[in-house]
């Protein structure tokens, strides 16, 4: 048993290091081949000699995190949840660098998260199967952000810890976990469903209310925080439209409209960069949306109702915008949707093509370019 397990955990290690290696690679030749610029970068944060470019890997909403990390927060830089920079802040106590032991926290969360993921996945599949689902995962064209600056590692990691020991019949820890998402990423607080799901299959005697409200409790943190930060315990919600430009928080948009403006953007729109993202945003959203209706009936209700809330949730803003990050968080589909990948050959061939257009979005972004 313990010789199996050394096995796995080194093809897990082994998974990761090659694709740790790839997106290293590519940020470091893209100066060489995209026009760097300069704003909405990590460049304030370029303290480190030794590794001079370092600091390209917190651009866009790295650069927040680490000013809440160093320095607290901002106006409007509350929709940028406290789990991940104050983390970040307690590592910087030892490292004396918040660049880098932000970096630390998300390749480290990445690495136990793999191994968490194997198991959790091998309670319903077979360990090919579970393999293909993490090849999908890294290969997956917005998976480098799980080992930049961004909390989409540590959160992920808080929420696969929390389905697991809920499968594992052990709530305490399940809800501690689900609290600790929910301080983490706003999706955090839907785990309280998922949670209760499983804990109701397993455990059907015991009261599960009392430890339930854990990750209520953990969310009430933010709410708190938001109204003494700004006299709203909702700001964090009205500050996305601040933020970003293309979302709306006065009124829910409903997905097809969503989709209808993309597609009328599609016909009526110049063929540019922009274009390009709007193209990986429309069709990994609805890549997904697939996989849902094709598992529909398959997947465990625990499963379901997470990925629903995951993919739907942003899409009621009015944009598809950061969508492919956004993805990332619904991982039980990779591993769904590996499984409904038959063919080896093809399999692969969507592995080396999402590969292909991740390591272009890791040049662009550590460029200064907007990705997701």
């Amino acid at each position: 048993m313990k010789a199996l397990l050394k096995v796995n955990l080194l093809y897990i290690f082994l998974l990761f290091i090659i694709w740790r290696l790839l997106t290293l690679i590519s940020s470091q030749i893209s100066v060489f081949f995209i026009s760097q610029k300069d704003e909405f970068t990590g460049k304030l944060f370029s303290f480190n000699n030794l590794l001079p470019n370092l600091w390209t890997f917190a651009n866009f909403d790295g650069e927040h995190y680490l000013w809440i990390s160093q320095y607290g927060y901002r106006q409007f830089e509350n929709v940028f949840f406290p789990g991940y920079p104050f983390l970040t802040r307690f590592v910087a106590l030892f490292l004396k660098d918040h660049l880098l032991s932000a970096i630390l926290i998300s390749n480290l969360c990445l690495l136990v998260l793999l191994f968490f993921l194997y198991k959790l996945f091998l309670l319903d599949f077979k360990k090919e199967a579970v393999y293909k689902g993490l090849i999908l995962f890294l290969a997956f064209p917005s998976s480098f952000f799980l080992g930049f600056v961004y909390s989409e590692s540590l959160f992920l990691l808080l929420v696969t810890l929390s389905f697991y020991f809920a499968r594992r019949n052990k709530l305490f820890l399940a809800s501690f976990f689900g609290g600790l998402s929910s301080l983490t990423r706003l999706v955090g607080i839907f785990t309280i469903f998922s949670t209760y799901l499983i804990w109701k299959e397993v455990n059907k005697k015991k009261k599960t209310l009392f430890l339930l409200s854990i990750i209520v409790s953990s969310f009430g943190v933010i709410l708190f925080f938001n109204w003494k930060f700004s006299g709203d315990p909702f700001s964090f919600l009205n500050s996305q439209s601040l933020v970003s430009t293309n979302r709306t928080t006065t009124e829910i948009i409903l997905l097809p409209q969503v989709i209808f403006r993309y597609l009328k953007i599609f016909v009526t729109a110049d063929f540019s960069y922009n274009y390009t993202i709007a193209l990986q945003e429309f069709f990994l959203t609805l890549v997904f949306l697939l996989v849902i209706v094709k598992n529909f009936k398959k997947m465990r209700k625990e499963y379901l109702f997470y990925s629903l809330f995951v993919v739907i949730l942003p899409t009621l803003t009015g944009t598809l915008s950061s969508m492919p990050r956004y993805l990332l968080a619904a991982f039980p589909l990779y591993f769904y949707g590996a499984t409904s990948i038959k063919s080896r050959f093809l399999f692969a061939i969507i592995v080396i093509m999402f590969m292909l257009i991740q390591l272009i979005n890791t040049a662009f972004f550590v460029s200064g370019y907007w990705v997701s």
